[in-house]
């Protein structure tokens, strides 16, 4: 019965465990590009070089633009970490390197399933 009740109370706590989702900003190119998080899990942002994350519309992105939408701006050369907290597409730009389709997605939802 007390292994029961300790599991009861443990379960939820693990299945709304956050993950940290790395991504380095290599050779004028995002490893990975694409990310899918589920809300709560973490970015960190790995940089080697002149590089940085800017999120953008999709529009902008879209040209390879990094033109701020007032999201997250990471520092040049920086490495930086962060949470996403709220379902969505976060589109991001590198602006050093935008002009040669350095850009990325976050994909959030409440859940996915693997």
């Amino acid at each position: 019965m007390r292994h029961l009740l300790l599991s009861a109370v443990l379960l939820p706590l693990a299945l709304s465990a956050q993950t940290t989702h790395l991504i380095r900003g290599l050779d004028f190119y995002y490893d990975p590009d694409t990310v899918y998080l589920v809300t709560g899990d973490s970015i960190k942002f790995q940089t080697q070089g002149i590089h940085d994350m800017v999120q953008t519309d999709s529009s902008w992105w879209a040209q390879n633009q990094a033109v701020s939408n007032g999201g997250f701006v990471t520092t040049i050369g920086a490495d930086t970490t962060f949470a996403i907290d709220t379902a969505g597409t976060y589109y991001f730009v590198c602006s050093p390197h935008g002009f040669v389709g350095m850009k990325g997605v976050l994909l959030v939802d409440t859940t996915f399933s693997t």
